[in-house]
């Protein structure tokens, strides 16, 4: 695949094969932050997946990566468009919106998620009161679970810790193929 660039505002429009990707998306209510964390067979995917614009929020956009769709959600974002709406409205200007799956969160703790018809199987996605996974190309659906319950189940930790943590749950669930 042609290299994904992020140049702040501007972006390439090439779109990124960022399939055999899982990844997880959470929020620390206690101290307001936000944080990522991705686990790929592509060698720097944390160039295509992640998207952040600091004061409104996190977007990954993994399977067929396309930066624009992250770009035109924060957007959105940044004009106090809910979520969910912000998402469909950036993949109604996406040419490939059944080859995406995305995930977002603002700093209020918010989620929103979405995983097109025509994604690599095994696609999945789990969701819950702080943390929202998605992944393709997975051993099975229960890799996004088990990744969900471990970040809930450790809210004693640091976000970074719990991201990690979450992702090798993720791994020993049986990961990507």
């Amino acid at each position: 695949p042609p290299p994904c660039k992020n140049t702040g505002k501007f972006l390439t429009t090439a779109v990124i094969e960022a399939n055999m990707t899982f990844s997880l998306l959470g929020y620390d209510p206690v101290r307001k932050t936000i944080g990522s964390a991705i686990a790929s067979k592509w060698t720097a995917v944390g160039s295509c997946v992640p998207y952040h614009r600091a004061g409104f929020g996190l977007v990954h956009v993994q399977n067929y990566s396309n930066p624009m769709v992250a770009e035109r959600c924060l957007d959105y974002m940044e004009q106090h468009i809910p979520l969910d709406q912000s998402l469909d409205l950036a993949l109604r200007e996406d040419t490939l919106p059944g080859q995406r799956q995305c995930a977002i969160c603002n700093y209020e703790g918010d989620f929103h998620v979405y995983t097109g018809q025509d994604c690599s199987p095994v696609a999945a996605q789990a969701q819950a009161a702080h943390c929202v996974a998605i992944g393709n190309t997975l051993a099975h659906e229960h890799v996004v679970h088990a990744m969900v319950q471990s970040f809930e189940q450790n809210a004693d930790m640091p976000l970074g810790e719990r991201l990690i943590t979450a992702l090798d749950a993720g791994q020993d669930a049986g990961g990507d193929n």
